[in-house]
């Protein structure tokens, strides 16, 4: 599955040798201007290199990592709550034709947004950069000089197999009646799509991986900021007010968001459809499968639903009979595929038939 081990450690050593340097230039450039561009860019290069980080801590010897990477933790947390202003500020500004009310909020932000900025440049001269760039230039050497005599096939295998799981864990957590549990998901699939990055220049399939995750994780982000916003709108009486014109900006928010999620619990089937085809994936569902029996019907694995394992290649050939038992007699139809069932759990979309 992945190519050889020579070929991977080469390539893991350039990955951390461009992120470490994309990091230092991004975080230079946001000391100096943390402007919108340039905070959405220091995070995410901050996350590219904690997922390289995280990789290695996967291998013995490399302890004197965690303590990098702590720090790059901190730089995200510093920059958070500037980042989600400057955010809203951007969506804000789309909609103050149609909601002329929103003038004052952004009005509000705009010097919210200026706090934080200070704030943010004096945490970071708090922040020995110096002293960080010298932590990552001497860890880049001592990858260098070890990693040829680590595990790096079992450290890759190891992590995407927890990886993945937690992220189906979280997928089949998700519920229209709680948001948390997007948030959730979103940030399971952040890890992996940053840690995807990686692995798939390794992977001997060239079927792509990083772009469905990327999918996944822009649809939840969008979720993410319209729930913030809406907190932060929850704030001011006048942004929830309704009147015959106006039906406050509030509810039109709730709504959108309403509709993001339901989107998402709509598409997203698919777009894990392909993630779970991929071959990568296709393997560590093979382990799975012969210890939990996950391809069964007979209700084991509760996540499967009928309406993506009848479509499974060769499914219904080797358990018909099974599959004829749960739909012999239906009381409920699938509202997405039209396949019935004798019990709401065997489908994704169901409603009971009269």
């Amino acid at each position: 599955m992945l190519k050889e081990k020579k070929l991977c450690q080469q390539e893991i050593l350039g990955v951390l040798r461009s992120r470490t340097e994309t990091f230092l230039t991004a975080l230079k450039l946001c000391y100096r201007e943390p402007d919108e561009k340039n905070v959405h860019d220091l995070r995410v290069s901050a996350r590219r290199l904690q997922a390289i980080l995280e990789l290695l801590g996967e291998m013995k010897g490399f302890d004197s990592l965690k303590k990098v990477n702590r720090k790059t933790k901190r730089i995200l947390r510093i920059f958070a709550d500037l980042r989600d202003i400057q955010v809203q500020q951007l969506f804000l500004k789309d909609f103050i034709n149609q909601f002329p009310i929103l003038e004052s909020l952004i009005y509000r932000l705009e010097k919210r947004e200026e706090k934080e900025i200070s704030h943010s440049i004096e945490e970071m001269e708090r922040l020995d950069r110096k002293q960080l760039k010298e932590e990552l230039l001497r860890l880049n050497k001592k990858v260098e000089r070890n990693l040829k005599k680590k595990e790096v096939h079992r450290a890759l295998e190891d992590l995407i197999q927890r990886d993945y799981h937690r992220v189906m864990d979280s997928k089949a957590a998700l519920t229209l009646e709680d948001v948390d549990t997007f948030h959730r998901l979103r940030i399971d699939c952040k890890k992996i799509r940053y840690r995807m990055e990686i692995v798939e220049p390794l992977l001997v399939s060239t079927l792509p991986l990083t772009e469905p995750f990327k999918k996944i994780q822009d649809q939840l982000g969008e979720i993410q900021d319209l729930t913030v916003l809406l907190t932060e709108v929850e704030k001011y009486p006048e942004l929830c007010a309704e009147d015959s014109t106006n039906e406050g900006f509030s509810l039109w928010l709730t709504n959108r968001l309403q509709e993001k999620m339901e989107d998402f619990y709509r598409e997203g089937e698919d777009i894990f459809g392909v993630v779970n085809e991929h071959p990568l994936f296709l393997t560590t569902n093979s382990l799975t499968t012969n210890k939990k029996a996950v391809m069964k019907m007979s209700g084991k694995n509760k996540s499967e639903k009928l309406c993506k394992l009848a479509n499974k290649k060769d499914y219904l050939d080797k358990n018909l009979e099974e599959y004829i038992k749960l739909v012999g007699e239906p009381k409920f139809l699938c509202k997405k595929c039209g396949r019935v069932a004798e019990k709401e759990k065997q489908l994704c979309k169901a409603k009971k038939l009269t």
